[in-house]
């Protein structure tokens, strides 16, 4: 089964484009003058942190202001998102968001937060997520733990970053149901939690991006079971 996610794009707070635009030649030759924020929705260490760290040691060069980031987990990304709406549409504030945020404006947060809230300016990384496991579990394939749950009559916990309607959680549902089985998901604040947890035997399974689990499957602490 193979299900594509878009995982990353940048955005300005809400109109800054077009704000930039009106404020005129001398205004926009002087941007930026001060430091630039980078907000995301996930804690320090995960895919989407170390993605915002390397674009903003790429980005002070070239606009010649310090870019730093800013960690502000919680609430699926309302937190960061909310952040990043009421900021002042100048360009000194920016958001990264994940598929995650763009699926949670049509569950968790509908009413909350729509894609016209910001201005999209860049894509950054296309990526799959993946199921895995701790090396020392049982299940060596997709086919074994649907097995497993089915003769034990169990719903097995499977985690992920965010909230039930997260990419994750649509991604592990989509690919469970599709085989027969229900489970019990569990959300974590970004995805360096989700892996820790499955290497602590806390979830039977977990449902993360490519990208953040190389090195670990390459360690040989984790095994894919799964690419959705």
């Amino acid at each position: 089964m193979k299900i594509r996610t878009l995982l990353h794009s940048v955005s300005f707070a809400a109109g800054i484009i077009v704000a930039a635009t009106a404020a005129g030649a001398q205004d926009a030759a002087d941007w930026p003058s001060r430091t630039i924020e980078i907000v995301i929705p996930n804690g320090p260490g995960g895919p989407t942190d170390i993605l915002a760290r390397n674009l903003a040691r790429a980005a002070e060069p070239v606009f010649g202001q310090e870019v730093v980031v800013i960690n502000k987990p919680g609430g699926g990304g309302a937190t960061q998102m909310t952040i990043v709406k009421a900021a002042k549409p100048d360009g000194y504030t920016l958001g990264v968001n994940t598929l995650t945020q763009f699926t949670a404006m049509k569950t968790s947060l509908e009413g909350v937060f729509t894609i016209d809230d910001f201005d999209w300016i860049a894509m950054l990384q296309q990526d799959s997520y993946m199921l895995f496991v701790s090396a020392d579990s049982p299940y060596q394939t997709f086919d074994d733990f649907v097995a497993a749950v089915k003769a034990s009559g169990e719903l097995p916990n499977v985690g992920g970053f965010g909230s039930i309607g997260s990419v994750s959680n649509v991604a592990s549902e989509l690919a469970t149901n599709a085989a027969g089985i229900d489970i019990n998901w569990v959300g974590y604040n970004n995805t360096a939690d989700t892996i820790a947890n499955v290497l602590g035997g806390h979830v039977d399974v977990g449902s993360a991006n490519a990208g953040s689990l190389r090195e670990f499957v390459e360690a040989g602490r984790v095994r894919v079971i799964g690419v959705l």
